[in-house]
């Protein structure tokens, strides 16, 4: 391989086929190491909030959308973005009066939180009397009626309500994120998964001999012993769809206030943020699945999560004994100085998204929240702290949704050097 046309001009013989692309800008294939492929891909069509600025903003998109569909069809989507109109959690008195033959679910921009109309609520049947849910949150108001807003678990919980499409409708989505990703110059993609859907889903695209396009496709830890009965029957895939790895949640995230931390948020006192999976259990799942041979990705963004996710690891190494696991943690966003260290040490790759760095670690989230102050992996090259950090394998991804990839992607990543940007795009998919 040669770069410039010097270089590439003393290379060349009588075998060699010169393309002239005429000024063309021409770049490898980028790998994004961390999406939720059908997820995403769903949001293109579907009604976007993430230039909803104010309630009025938000509520004119909910109604617009509403008029167009016919009635009791669900409105989906949203990606919207609370900290942008100051931090207010929407409700469904917002946006009842103008969905009232609508039913109406619509997400946070992160994927950590979900908004329903009234008319959801009665036919998802969650009412006041719905227990709380362990590793989440339904927030009530003051007089213990539901808002709305449900958060991680508890949105989880709903969205398994929310009838699912079909087969072919979810090819067919996944058909157009497809085209999308490859007109932004993304040719493979890490499905980060917390179903089986895009799993799912890709195995069939290829099985019709029409895909152009390449998945490693995670599926959840909780379901390991699934996918290990797979790779036993037929191996680990091919080139354009490979599988073996594993996705689970640990804690929240800093725009819900659910990411854990080891010191109380500054807007909301009351809490440290929250586990979404149980610590015994996910220990449990790691050892097994490691065990096994599986890679696993544990999501993990506030400093406490992160260190303990870190002692997780340590343990499976020390029991499961050494191999070329690539463990992976997440976002890993907020992290005690003193650990960033550990993931070099201990063989971890940090998998992180540059577009937090900017909003979550330096921006508007952390403008609330005094954790915000925690530094980011990718923070400040000059600190002690990043010049740790300089010796960590990096999986580097978007997080994006399809909207945003629409609008332009991923906020630029200045914060780290072309050749760093590059790089990071390749990591971490299993041996």
């Amino acid at each position: 391989m040669a770069l410039g046309a010097e270089a590439t001009r003393s290379l060349a013989d009588k075998r060699t086929r010169v393309v002239d692309l005429g000024g063309a800008f021409v770049t490898p294939g980028f790998t994004d190491c961390h999406v939720h492929f059908t997820m995403g891909s769903a949001t293109i069509g579907q009604p976007s909030l993430r230039e909803a600025h104010n309630r009025e903003a938000f509520v004119k998109v909910i109604a617009d959308a509403a008029k167009a569909m016919p009635a009791g069809e669900w409105l989906l989507g949203g990606n919207w973005d609370n900290d942008s109109w100051g931090g207010e959690l929407p409700s469904r008195d917002w946006f009842d009066t103008v969905s009232q033959q609508t039913p109406v679910a619509v997400v946070r921009y992160d994927l950590h939180m979900i908004v329903l109309n009234s008319l959801a609520l009665r036919m998802l049947n969650l009412g006041e009397d719905t227990p709380d849910v362990a590793g989440g949150v339904i927030v009530r108001d003051g007089k213990g009626r539901l808002t709305g807003v449900f958060k991680d678990a508890a949105k989880d919980m709903v969205i398994e309500r929310i009838p699912r499409p079909t087969d072919a409708q979810i090819d067919a989505t996944n058909r157009r994120g497809i085209q999308l990703a490859l007109s932004k110059g993304v040719t493979q993609v890490h499905e980060t998964g917390i179903d089986w859907n895009t799993f799912e889903s890709a195995r069939r695209i290829r099985v019709s001999g029409n895909l152009p396009f390449r998945f490693y496709a995670m599926t959840p830890l909780k379901d390991w012993q699934k996918l290990d009965a797979i790779i036993k029957a037929e191996g680990r895939g091919d080139e354009f769809v490979r599988w073996g790895g594993c996705k689970v949640v640990f804690d929240g995230s800093l725009g819900s206030r659910t990411a854990l931390f080891y010191e109380p948020y500054l807007d909301d006192p009351k809490t440290r943020g929250i586990t979404v999976t149980d610590p015994d259990e996910m220990r449990s799942l790691m050892l097994a699945a490691d065990a096994a041979g599986l890679q696993i990705a544990t999501h993990a963004i506030g400093d406490r999560a992160n260190d303990m996710v870190l002692d997780f690891w340590a343990e499976v190494a020390r029991v499961n004994g050494p191999r070329d696991r690539r463990g992976r943690i997440e976002h890993a966003q907020h992290l005690n100085p003193a650990s960033i260290g550990r993931f070099a040490e201990q063989g971890v790759i940090a998998s992180v998204q540059p577009f937090h760095a900017v909003d979550d670690a330096a921006g508007r989230c952390a403008a609330s929240a005094r954790n915000g102050s925690r530094p980011h992996m990718l923070s400040n090259r000059s600190s002690g702290a990043a010049r740790m950090s300089r010796s960590v394998r990096l999986a580097g991804g978007a997080d994006r949704s399809a909207d945003r990839a629409q609008s332009g992607g991923a906020a630029p990543d200045a914060r780290r050097g072309q050749s760093e940007r590059l790089v990071s795009r390749t990591e971490g998919r299993d041996p």
